[in-house]
């Protein structure tokens, strides 16, 4: 229950399928994947789809952080069958795999 209230304070809540939530959700992908590359010392400014997240310095471990904080985030469940290289090569393939969850 204090988990739900402490998400609720921080605007976090399940979004439904539109337009808007896909609006909102790539923003915060985009706005969560800049600010880890950079708190590792890295430029994620300027970060294009297409882009192989391994250049603004993910690796293994920093994907593990970025499902964790994307499923607390969007109060979704990363299933084991989509934690595949693929899924976290690029931003778009990112994106891709967020807008599947919903």
């Amino acid at each position: 229950m204090m988990e739900e209230s402490a998400r609720s304070r921080r605007g976090y809540s399940r979004c439904v399928t539109t337009e808007s939530s896909f609006s909102t959700n790539e923003s915060l992908v985009r706005a969560l994947v800049v600010k880890l590359a950079t708190d590792r010392g890295h430029d994620g400014t300027g970060l294009r789809d297409d882009q192989p997240l391994s250049s603004i310095g993910f690796d293994s471990l920093l994907t593990i952080e970025l499902v964790a904080r994307l499923e607390d985030e969007l109060q979704v469940e990363v299933p084991d069958e989509l934690l595949t290289p693929a899924s976290f090569e690029t931003l778009g393939s990112l994106l891709t795999l967020v807008n599947s969850l919903r």
